[in-house]
């Protein structure tokens, strides 16, 4: 699948503080090698994986909460039925102008 970020980052890895199954499958994209979290959804590493990158993590979880911490986070469950990197990458954008829509400021 042909990525739709201009850079590639094949020689990289990379670091974060939480990492969903939205953010791996745009790890996928973006091509890094291996990707280091604070947390990892189990999701995230299934896609991780599946796509054989090296994975660390400090916990692993069974799923990103959003930040009220009263359900889950709208990435996650914007891409959770999703197995595709394509069709993630499009469903975090509709997700994502879906919320700007909802605070336009």
């Amino acid at each position: 699948m042909r990525s739709p970020f201009n850079i590639k980052y094949e020689e990289y890895a990379a670091a974060d503080r939480v990492v969903g199954k939205a953010a791996a499958f745009l790890y996928v994209l973006l091509g890094v090698t291996a990707v280091y979290a604070e947390v990892l959804s189990e999701p995230a590493l299934k896609v991780l994986r599946g796509h054989g990158m090296a994975v660390e993590a400090q916990c692993v979880v069974g799923r990103i909460v959003n930040r009220k911490g009263d359900g889950l986070c709208p990435m996650e469950s914007a891409v959770m039925e999703i197995e595709d990197a394509a069709a993630a990458y499009k469903a975090i954008d509709a997700r994502l102008r879906a919320m700007r829509a909802e605070n336009p400021d």
